[in-house]
């Protein structure tokens, strides 16, 4: 499963994959309970700024990924102001 995130630092999605249970491996990736995780970092213009974007690449056990998919959900949702 692939998610794609964008305006939030790859270091704050560290912070979160590290909440739910994941440990940070010497790549950089993270890997839970029966998921796995490979983050890449990279760039998106808007209105003529640079915002940060974030690929995941999630895989493992379908229904372990599909929690921790979920878990990092919530854990990145924004309130609209």
């Amino acid at each position: 499963m692939e998610l794609d995130f964008r305006g939030t630092p790859i270091d704050q999605y560290r912070e979160y994959l590290a909440a739910i249970g994941g440990q940070e491996q010497p790549d950089g990736s993270f890997a839970g309970p029966g998921w796995a995780v490979t983050l890449t970092e990279s760039e998106y213009r808007v209105f003529g700024m640079v915002m940060p974007r974030v690929l995941m690449q999630f895989t493992g056990d379908p229904p372990a990924v599909e929690a921790a998919v979920a878990a990092l959900r919530l854990r990145s949702m924004r309130a609209g102001g």
